[in-house]
């Protein structure tokens, strides 16, 4: 519904670091009827608001100047323009928000692993790290094992992910046909090489995975760990012409049942997609993994959150993890069920929920396009070319 109602609003609201610019659609009302508070916030907290009257005439369109007041930190700052009901009406309360436009002077956090002594234990088949409070086991394939003050994360460890639960969009488009081959490359990757550094202040491994059915096709995925127990992750796809376009591209794993609880820096408050971003606004946004679900009569693709900066999972005890975007904001979902269970359930109720949460964090999905279910594409601005080069990178680390 959040872009339902910013599509359909009459009023227009463009914002800069120094002024906002409205345009009136309505026929016959000025906005005498509106208030509107100019916001700022730092890392998706609000740090200052201010009340402004705009006056533009039905049809018509200005530029006001907004003296914006901004903290001090060195932050990623977001300057927004809300236009807010004045009084109640039939239909809205006083206070109500029609519509709102924001500016982003992104910042991406830079974080690198910090220097200290490990304790790491390398096996035939795995390679341990311990340190205060924290172990990591990684395997030949994965990580396998995050256990912070006791409490174990990894359900099941990262798998590549290119593919995800069709959408009746993508159905109707032929999508799950045309891009078949990414479903198999994601699902049975091969670990061919796995190279292993250890320093005395952290430890990196990268595994190379071929991807079956594409040949001359790399994948490198990297775990590095810092005496703090924070695992940094990159993903790299280098990109090869002549292949079919693919859904996604990321990592998909599970964690434990009960880390249920779910905040979130990134569009929202509802789901937002690469094409389904009117009306999403970046902020902080609070709430559940059960709630991040759309139940569709057919199960699929659903509570993606587009432009994370970084987000949290955790139980009723607040144990649990937070992940966070190095370089460039990332895409992800938190939800009961597997990508492949979902694709794999053809009505609600074969959708039994797992004994798991699971994690999706993307450098890229494609759009859902909607200009109809019955072959319409995605358009191409929205799709994601297998030529192009593709780079996930975050930090995973405790909240406590």
């Amino acid at each position: 519904l959040q872009t339902v109602k910013h599509l359909y609003s009459n009023i227009k609201i463009a914002v800069d670091e120094k002024s906002v610019t409205i345009k009136n659609d309505n026929v016959f009302e000025d906005l005498s009827a509106y208030t509107f508070l100019a916001r700022v916030y730092e890392d998706g907290r609000k740090v200052s608001e201010s009340e402004y009257h705009f006056d533009v005439k039905p049809g018509e369109e200005a530029t006001f100047p907004v003296e914006f007041a901004v903290g001090s930190s060195n932050a990623e700052r977001i300057y927004e323009v809300a236009c807010i009901q004045k009084e109640a009406t039939e239909w809205a309360p006083k206070g109500y928000e029609i519509v709102r436009g924001q500016y982003v002077a992104e910042k991406i956090s830079t974080e690198t692993p910090v220097k200290s002594p490990l304790n790491v234990v390398e096996g035939d088949f795995n390679i341990g790290i311990q340190g205060q409070n924290f172990s990591i086991l990684l395997s030949q394939n994965t990580l396998v094992s995050a256990k912070y003050n006791g409490v174990e994360f990894i359900e099941k460890g990262p798998k590549l992910n290119f593919t995800r639960a069709y959408t009746d969009n993508d159905r109707g488009a032929g999508y799950p046909f045309e891009m078949a081959g990414w479903k198999v490359a994601g699902n049975y990757s091969k670990v061919t090489d796995t190279q292993i550094q250890i320093e005395d202040d952290s430890v990196k491994v990268t595994y190379v995975h071929d991807l079956p059915g594409l040949s001359d096709v790399e994948v490198k995925v990297t775990y590095q760990v810092d005496y703090k127990g924070r695992i940094f992750v990159t993903a790299n796809y280098d990109g090869k012409a002549g292949l079919p376009n693919f859904p996604e591209f990321g990592l998909e794993f599970a964690i434990g049942s009960q880390f249920t609880n779910l905040s979130y820096y990134g569009y929202g408050a509802e789901e937002s997609y690469l094409d389904k971003l009117s009306g999403a606004y970046l902020g902080r946004y609070e709430t559940s993994v059960e709630k991040t679900f759309a139940p569709y009569l057919m199960p699929q693709e659903s509570g993606n959150h587009y432009g994370t900066r970084e987000f949290t999972v955790s139980d009723d005890n607040h144990n649990g993890l937070k992940f966070t975007a190095l370089n460039k904001a990332f895409e992800f979902s938190a939800l009961r069920n597997s990508t492949e269970q979902i694709e794999n359930a053809r009505h609600q109720y074969e959708l039994q929920q797992s004994d798991a949460t699971w994690i999706k964090v993307l450098a890229a999905q494609m759009g859902v396009g909607g200009d109809d279910s019955w072959g319409a594409p995605v358009h191409d601005e929205f799709l994601l070319s297998s030529a192009d080069s593709y780079q996930l990178s975050f930090m995973i680390e405790p909240l406590n």
